[in-house]
């Protein structure tokens, strides 16, 4: 949380300065900022959130929310894509430091589509656990790709907004934040009630 509010502080404070380079630039720097998007999304050097607040400071709520949920969808692809096929054993020994990964993978067994989609769109496992654990476990590529382009509309859109309104009113942005609040709520209880089902099921 500390490194968040450090990052997206330095990022804000250079606000003027960036938008007018990226504006400046127009397309090319447009695809430029996709491909360092995509790389903060694989590699989480800095935390994506800023990447996705300054997307909706330049572009606005609805292109700079598909902005984010587009790069956000490359680098996790990307990354599920290399640890099944190139980093298998290094994927491995990485979730051996999760707890998470034996629930996730229960929730998987019972239903991969919809255990990828609440672990998107609700914090049950790392994002990065979610994407190397798919890839090692077969679940198919369609599979992974619907479920996480579906999970992760909300969140990249929150951000967009977020950029676009913190510095013309908190007062709104508070008040999406609640509301993603209660979103999350919900959401989690419709987790809770699939996965009692399915516990009284195979009871």
């Amino acid at each position: 949380m500390l490194v968040y509010v450090l990052v997206g502080a330095v990022a804000f404070s250079y606000k003027t300065p960036l938008l007018a380079w990226i504006q400046g630039g127009g397309s090319k720097h447009f695809f430029l900022l996709y491909l360092i998007g995509s790389f903060f999304a694989l590699v989480p050097v800095v935390p994506f959130g800023v990447i996705g607040g300054v997307m909706g400071a330049t572009y606005g709520v609805w292109s700079g929310g598909v902005f984010n949920w587009s790069v956000s969808l490359t680098g996790s692809v990307l990354m599920f894509l290399s640890f099944r096929y190139l980093f298998a054993e290094r994927g491995r020994r990485a979730l051996e430091k999760f707890s998470a990964v034996e629930r996730f993978n229960e929730r998987l067994e019972q239903n991969a589509f919809l255990a990828i989609l609440f672990a998107r769109m609700i914090p049950i496992v790392p994002a990065y656990v979610v994407n190397v654990y798919a890839a090692l476990v077969g679940v198919r590529l369609g599979v992974f790709f619907t479920a996480s382009a579906l999970g992760k509309i909300p969140i990249n859109f929150l951000f967009a907004y977020l950029g676009e309104q913190l510095f013309t009113s908190w007062r709104n942005s508070g008040i999406v934040v609640l509301a993603y609040l209660l979103f999350l709520i919900a959401v989690y209880l419709l987790y809770r009630i699939w996965t009692a089902r399915k516990k009284g099921s195979v009871s």
